[in-house]
């Protein structure tokens, strides 16, 4: 049997090296080695190669390439888990957005990773398209349209930053992953009360605050969270006026 060998190419418009490996499969792919140094990347392309031609996991496989980067580069390589580079981006956020937006990424990370279950443990270079496609059909069954598709922009945001950081090194796999359609407006409905109580009993102080303000001022959640003391103090003046006014009638 022929085996086939690794090598090496350069695509017009580049400076760097693209390594061209054979998968188990027979499937030829091609991957940049990021290396500018025809002799580095060529090892480099060697070293994906004898990956490809044995039963090894995904962390075996991740070894080898920190390995080698150390060995080329002197430097080390990070791999780190799901759960802890969207701990690390939200945490990140939080000196730089407001309370309601960090309140908002925090939920979000919350609701990946539970998702995701034990794969939430594993490297985040494991996740893929297929994954966030799977996330998006599984929050359809659960909330909104337009909470799925918040989800998704969020999920767009991390591993942007994820690439930038050199912690993902394929494309977005969140980019290409299209909107869902959002139900006809003409079939949404107001929270009756008996839904309000119930809510009400598993919410938390704040949004317990923001539930009561939004139900007797009728003011939308968004400018409710960005009320100061001082506007919030005159609503509830107006409010209680109102109420004064009502009584002595």
């Amino acid at each position: 049997m022929v085996v086939s060998m690794a090598s090496i190419r350069q695509r017009e418009g580049t400076k760097f090296w693209f390594a061209c490996i054979t998968l188990p499969n027979g499937r030829r792919i091609q991957r940049s080695t990021k290396e500018t140094n025809r002799k580095k990347a060529q090892q480099l392309a060697d070293k994906w190669e004898s990956v490809t031609r044995g039963r090894v996991t995904a962390r075996q496989t991740q070894k080898v390439i920190a390995d080698l980067y150390h060995d080329i580069t002197g430097g080390h390589l990070d791999f780190p888990t799901v759960r802890k580079y969207f701990d690390s981006w939200v945490a990140r956020k939080k000196p730089e957005t407001a309370p309601s937006t960090y309140a908002f990424y925090h939920d979000k990370a919350r609701g990946f990773l539970s998702w995701l279950g034990k794969r939430a443990d594993e490297q985040i270079a494991l996740i893929d398209r297929q994954d966030i496609l799977d996330f998006r059909a599984a929050e359809l069954k659960r909330v909104a349209p337009r909470s799925v598709n918040h989800a998704i922009k969020f999920l767009r945001m991390v591993f942007k930053t994820a690439k930038e950081d050199g912690k993902y090194h394929d494309e977005n796999p969140a980019g290409g992953v299209k909107a869902a359609k959002l139900r006809d407006a003409s079939r949404r409905r107001g929270l009756t009360i008996p839904e309000i109580k119930r809510i009400l009993k598993i919410a938390n102080d704040e949004w317990r605050s923001l539930i009561y303000f939004g139900l007797y001022t009728g003011q939308r959640l968004g400018d409710l969270a960005r009320l100061t003391w001082r506007m919030l103090t005159s609503i509830v003046t107006r409010f209680v006026s109102s109420v004064a006014r009502r009584a002595a009638r």
